[in-house]
């Protein structure tokens, strides 16, 4: 090229095996929201409130497992909810969507505390519904610590804000009221965490003594 101008960059030819696999994905995704929408049509068919619970199940397993989309996920697993309370599995699938999205199923994961807030509350309901089942109390234990580990990192990082504005003693004042109330928090965690954990044994030790 002559002096003074310039060339662009040729653009990097696509994986073939992601290309195909990214159009597979968006077609499978297609295939599943026909499918979704036959059976959400195939709702008024039923009277049955129990078949109802079961399509709405089914419809969201469908863009769960196959679509990968967990926001129409959690849409029809709240409708199965909403027309059965009681229904434990609807329950228990939007209470391990929050968690995915709190990030408590990854280690790596960045913890999201509104999400996490959103599965304990999630699992407290399903816990309710069946206490003597083990499972909600293992996963709850799970969010609960991604929950604890992301508010001890949290204070370290509000105490080092405090030791960087030590020459403002309002900032200060306002920082270490942060700290204490965050601690606070981990304290009321933890004994949720010591609680559900003691629970979690009782559940445990009373079904291997039913065996």
């Amino acid at each position: 090229p002559k002096k003074g101008s310039s060339v662009a960059p040729k653009a990097q030819p696509a994986n073939p095996s992601s290309v195909r696999s990214a159009a597979a994905s968006r077609a499978q995704a297609r295939t599943c929201w026909g499918a979704a929408e036959l059976l959400e049509k195939s709702l008024d068919r039923r009277a049955d409130p129990a078949a109802k619970s079961e399509t709405l199940r089914n419809i969201a397993g469908m863009y769960l497992q196959q679509a990968k989309d967990s926001a129409n996920a959690e849409k029809y697993f709240q409708k199965a909810a909403a027309l059965d309370p009681k229904d434990e599995q609807a329950l228990s699938w939007l209470a391990e969507i929050s968690s995915q999205r709190g990030g408590a199923r990854q280690q790596t994961a960045e913890a999201q505390p509104e999400h996490l807030k959103i599965a304990l509350e999630r699992y407290d309901a399903v816990i309710a519904l069946n206490p003597i089942k083990g499972d909600a109390y293992v996963n709850k234990r799970i969010v609960l610590v991604k929950y604890i580990e992301f508010l001890k990192k949290q204070k370290v990082t509000i105490l080092a804000d405090a030791e960087t504005q030590k020459a403002d003693k309002e900032a200060v004042a306002d920082i270490q009221q942060q700290a204490t109330d965050t601690q606070a928090r981990i304290d009321e965690l933890m004994a949720t965490l010591e609680a559900t954990t003691k629970k979690l044994g009782e559940v445990n030790k009373a079904a291997k003594a039913a065996k």
